[in-house]
């Protein structure tokens, strides 16, 4: 889909900068909600059918740091709608953060959150797609253990 807001060059660049948030607390859940109304709004502004606008047709550039780090990842490479990211989410921090688990370490939270990570992309994309689509994100999954553990 051509992004309408785009054609014009003097607008510069559209770029999308999710927070950290604590993960366990699912505040970077808000995130995702704020920009399905983002999306919403863009639909209106430039015409389109409601749910039709895809994140990564809208930014040039999606970026995030700790759980905002994991929303940018769901809707730029992974290239999920809005609403596929939340559940994506949530299904994610179910795993991760296992109601009255309270004694796990920092290392299995990372290697679940990992794991998680790598499923989802196997199941998201056929394999060539993933070795094209994500030699960089190999880069990024490391730093995003790194937020998880920080918060800790």
């Amino acid at each position: 889909m051509p992004n309408p807001a785009r054609d014009d060059e003097e607008r510069g660049l559209a770029l999308l900068s999710l927070d950290s948030g604590r993960f366990e607390s699912l505040s970077g859940l808000s995130q995702l909600f704020i920009l399905r109304e983002i999306l919403r709004t863009y639909e209106f502004d430039n015409d389109l059918e409601p749910d039709t606008a895809k994140v990564y047709e809208v930014f040039d550039l999606i970026v995030g740091t700790g759980s905002g780090g994991l929303a940018a990842c769901l809707v730029g490479p992974l290239r999920m709608s809005v609403e596929e990211a939340i559940q994506a989410y949530l299904h994610i921090h179910e795993l991760v953060f296992i109601p009255g688990d309270v004694n796990v370490t920092i290392e299995e939270r990372t290697a679940r959150l990992q794991n998680s990570l790598c499923r989802l992309i196997e199941k998201r994309l056929p394999p060539e797609a993933q070795l094209s689509r994500f030699s960089e994100f190999s880069k990024l999954v490391p730093r995003c253990m790194t937020t998880v553990k920080s918060q800790h």
